[in-house]
């Protein structure tokens, strides 16, 4: 029996792929030098795994990427 607490996300995993962090992600985000190293791991890990774009809640954190960013509002409005 599946855990309420966990439901979200097993709904999320059955449509969304899990982008990889490892050595070369990091390396990349390292050389972003962006002030929250944070958000250089999540865009160098979404471009590296050819994702459409990001979505978050900290736009301006992604003021750099060469990725349309979205805002969850965003992203919903263009999935439905």
């Amino acid at each position: 029996m599946v855990e309420r607490k966990h439901h979200g996300v097993q709904i999320l995993r059955s449509v969304f792929n899990v982008a990889l962090v490892n050595q070369e992600i990091i390396d990349k985000a390292l050389a972003l030098n962006w002030p929250d190293f944070e958000d250089a791991i999540h865009y160098e890990a979404a471009r590296v795994a050819g994702c459409q774009a990001i979505v978050t809640r900290n736009e301006k954190d992604f003021t750099g990427s060469e990725l349309p960013v979205l805002s969850p509002h965003q992203f919903l409005k263009q999935l439905l």
